[in-house]
């Protein structure tokens, strides 16, 4: 059993390796893509070509919604697989949140808002911030539903998927010096630990 799961930014990247199975005689049970782009400039293929081969028994593919206004720049791969009725399924929905939070790293990429305004009158001149499109609980509410539609549909393909992780709170302050310190990772790492492995010098 075969089963790939895109990285962020590597959607392009997994349907490439899917084509790399094809040929070499093995199946992809489940492909899940998170808003698969193309920015490789060195590939020989024209972007938004990118088909999902026939070897790929079942696909979903989480495309963020144009509306969010999340790197606009981004070339979207979104050919689609080469011949769906042969798939047990193939799904797309559209998610409003940005690039990243498709990616299950909110709030971490671009924070899209409308475009500021400045207006000019002599020597003085005022510049109007623009609203944002997409807020930081947005963006995790969007993560949440992307990762539970993903979940699912992997499911339907007979892939079953960890419990996920706890979402760290956005007051959560980050570890300090000491706590890292006194990790228990780091208390493996502590010199006792070397002076014994490398034979008590």
């Amino acid at each position: 059993m075969t089963w790939l799961r895109q990285l962020p930014c590597r959607g392009y990247l997994a349907i490439m390796l899917a084509h790399a199975l094809r040929y070499e005689g093995f199946s992809v049970d489940f492909l899940g893509l998170y808003d698969p782009v193309d920015m490789d400039i060195t590939v020989h293929i024209v972007d938004s070509d990118a088909t999902i081969p026939p070897n790929v028994l079942a696909a979903a593919v989480a495309f963020r919604d144009p509306k969010a206004r999340s790197r606009p720049f981004f070339n979207r791969v979104d050919a689609g697989p080469e011949y769906p009725r042969q798939m047990k399924f193939y799904e797309e929905n559209y998610f409003f949140g940005t690039h990243s939070a498709l990616g299950g790293a909110p709030w971490a990429g671009d924070h899209p808002s409308t475009p500021s305004i400045t207006v000019s009158e002599g020597i003085h001149s005022l510049t109007i911030s623009g609203r944002p499109i997409v807020t930081r609980d947005m963006d995790n509410r969007c993560s949440r539903q992307v990762d539970k539609w993903m979940r699912s549909c992997a499911n339907r393909a007979g892939i079953r998927f960890a419990p996920r992780p706890p979402v760290l709170r956005p007051d959560a302050k980050p570890p300090t010096a000491r706590d890292r310190v006194n990790s228990e990772l780091n208390k493996g790492f502590s010199w006792p630990n070397w002076r014994r492995a490398l034979g008590g010098f």
